[in-house]
């Protein structure tokens, strides 16, 4: 009995080691090219950005449900 618990156990833990990031599809209100996404720690939690073409700068403080546009005074790809 031992043995079978330990064996569930370590299954459990390679199950769980090998687990990705689940990714799901959220609408980011515009229609230009997205090229990178990264996040920063602030005062109230983890903000996600992501910058794109046209000079398109979106920011979510809520894992990316709401994006928020930013000015970001270029029209340059970024």
């Amino acid at each position: 009995m031992k043995k079978m618990i330990v064996i569930l156990m370590l299954l459990g833990f390679v199950k769980g080691s090998f687990s990705q990031p689940v990714w799901n599809q959220q609408n980011s209100g515009t229609t230009n090219n997205l090229n990178e996404i990264f996040s920063k720690s602030t005062p109230s939690g983890q903000a996600l950005f992501i910058v794109g073409d046209e000079g398109i700068i979106l920011k979510s403080n809520n894992q990316g449900l709401i994006w928020e546009k930013i000015n970001s005074n270029t029209v340059s790809d970024l």
